[in-house]
């Protein structure tokens, strides 16, 4: 009902998206919504949306291409050149993934997240002392920001810094227990298979899915 008071609602165009998602199991379909929107209006946090939705539906080639139209419009848009690496690491395009982080935090320089981002290609892009120079940076911020951690302990490890060990420590972090068999199952073994059982439905549940626009709201 708001989408057709408000055709250009935004709000409402990712939400009939999700939806359409969560009911058809079906990503053409839910991308359709989206390109409706789009020809009525272009917007860079709609592209920056759908591609999002492609990349959860392991469509990241398609996304990047998207993106790099976009950018080629908007070259200025941190958010998009953001969105545009993000979907280029997944694609295997690794140093076009480096480069348009580069840009987005030439285009946004203290947007943290922009910047853990440009650590986190310049691993993959081979570049581990750039990475380890922004993770420290980063990481005086938020010193138990877990993916920091452990883009720090590649980083070290890829320099062959021992500190790695440090933070990679599983005989001093990880213990191995034994629990009791929760209530409503006799044997541990029942429990575990149910439990495997249960996990492999999720794992082919398509509709258990949520498409998240969160990586399309870095500004």
């Amino acid at each position: 009902d708001l989408l057709a008071r408000q055709p250009g609602d935004e709000r409402a165009v990712q939400g009939l998206a999700r939806a359409v998602f969560a009911r058809t199991s079906d990503p053409d379909q839910a991308k359709a919504v989206v390109d409706e929107a789009l020809n009525r209006r272009w917007t860079p946090s709609l592209v920056a949306f759908q591609a999002v939705m492609l990349n959860r539906a392991n469509r990241s080639p398609e996304a990047y291409a998207l993106l790099q139209d976009a950018v080629g419009r908007l070259p200025g848009d941190a958010m998009l050149q953001a969105t545009a690496a993000r979907a280029a690491a997944l694609s295997h395009q690794y140093e076009a993934a480096f480069g348009h982080a580069e840009r987005a935090r030439a285009l946004a320089p203290d947007h943290d997240e922009i910047e853990a981002l440009l650590a986190e290609t310049s691993l993959s892009a081979g570049r581990p002392e750039l990475a380890s120079r922004l993770i420290d940076g980063q990481r005086r911020k938020r010193p138990l920001d877990q993916k920091l951690i452990s883009l720090d302990v590649l980083a070290k490890r890829l320099l062959g810094d021992e500190r790695h060990r440090n933070l990679h420590d599983y005989d001093r972090f990880v213990r191995a227990f034994t629990i009791e068999p929760p209530r409503g199952w006799s044997t541990l073994e029942a429990f575990l298979a149910d439990l495997r059982a249960r996990q492999e439905g999720l794992k082919g549940d398509r509709k258990s899915t949520r498409l998240n626009s969160s990586h399309a709201n870095i500004s």
